[in-house]
Parts: C-alpha cells; sequence; structure tokens
C-alpha cells in the first residue's frame, strides 16, 4: 500500500498538535500552530524539542523521536484529568454538494450539534452523513456568521470556518 500525501499530512499534524500541547503545558518550544505541513516551524520546533530531551537535534521525527513526543503527550493528558480532544480535519480541497454521503457530512454534522448549544442560531441536525438540506440550513448559518458566502456547498472555507467555531467551544 503507497502512503498517500493525505496520509503524510495528517501525521505531520499529529506531530504538530503533539508539540502544541507540550507546548502548552508550560515546555519552552516555538509557538507552533498545526497545520499539516512540515515547512521550516515544525522543523525549527523538533529540534528545540530533541535538545530539550537530549535527543540528536536533527529537526526530522524519528523512532525516539515520535516514541518520547508521544509519551510526554499522553502523559500530558492523563495530568489533566481530560479524555484526548479531536481535531476536525479533511484533506484536499472539498466541494461536497447536495446529497453527498460521506463521514466529512457526518463530522460536520455532528459540530453543529456540538454548536447548537453554545448558539442559538445553530440548530442540531440529525446525524445522515448526507449533506441534505436541514444540515446546508445550518452550514449557511455558519457561513453568515463567518462573514462567508452563502452556498450550497461544503467547501474548505465553509469547513474551516465551522471547524474554527467548534475548536473554539470545544473547551467550553
Amino acid at each position: 500500500m503507497t502512503y498517500t500525501a493525505e496520509q503524510k499530512r495528517a501525521h505531520i499534524y499529529e506531530v504538530q498538535n503533539a508539540l502544541y500541547e507540550v507546548r502548552r503545558s508550560g515546555q519552552p518550544l516555538p509557538e507552533l500552530i498545526p497545520d499539516g505541513i512540515y515547512g521550516a516551524e515544525t522543523t525549527e520546533t523538533v529540534r528545540r524539542y530533541q535538545t530539550l530531551r537530549r535527543l540528536p537535534p536533527t529537526g526530522t521525527v524519528d523512532q525516539t523521536t515520535w516514541d518520547t513526543l508521544t509519551a510526554e503527550y499522553y502523559r500530558i493528558f492523563g495530568k489533566r484529568g481530560q479524555p484526548m480532544r479531536i481535531v476536525p480535519y479533511l484533506s484536499g480541497p472539498l466541494a461536497l454538494t447536495s446529497g453527498v454521503v460521506s463521514p466529512g457530512v457526518g463530522m460536520a454534522q455532528i459540530m453543529l450539534w456540538a454548536l447548537s448549544a453554545h448558539y442559538e442560531n445553530i440548530k442540531p441536525v440529525p446525524l445522515t452523513m448526507k449533506l441534505d438540506d436541514a444540515t446546508f440550513e445550518q452550514l449557511h448559518t455558519v457561513q453568515r456568521i463567518s462573514n462567508l458566502p452563502e452556498r450550497n456547498v461544503l467547501d474548505n472555507a465553509t469547513w474551516d470556518a465551522l471547524t474554527a467555531l467548534f475548536n473554539a467551544t470545544a473547551a467550553l
């Protein structure tokens, strides 16, 4: 089986998220916003993490770095007494239209349901995994809140606006 670009980006995002949480726990690491791209900021943050943990500072995540980082990440969440959070992520350009059935639509419906507890103008929708009229009606609300044009498409901008609202309220 071939290692796809989507899988690679998801793995990079996972590393970045772990580094982000280690920094939030008080470790002196550069600020790194997870984006799934292994660029200069990620390389430098990995290098700094390796230096702090007395690992060879290569800036590359080898097995030892991965094992050390994930062990610390899980230890952080154990101390918090909270379950690990998820950050919804779909890779690639999105242009989902009416009638599409997919796990991504189900994730959007779950986020809308969760947001309905915090926003009076967002209503929960049934979990059908299908991009239907009820889901579009609530996505239009997200689009309005986010100053996006109301369109009957679940595109990258709408997905990003939805997940930003969801992530901002997840701790409430």
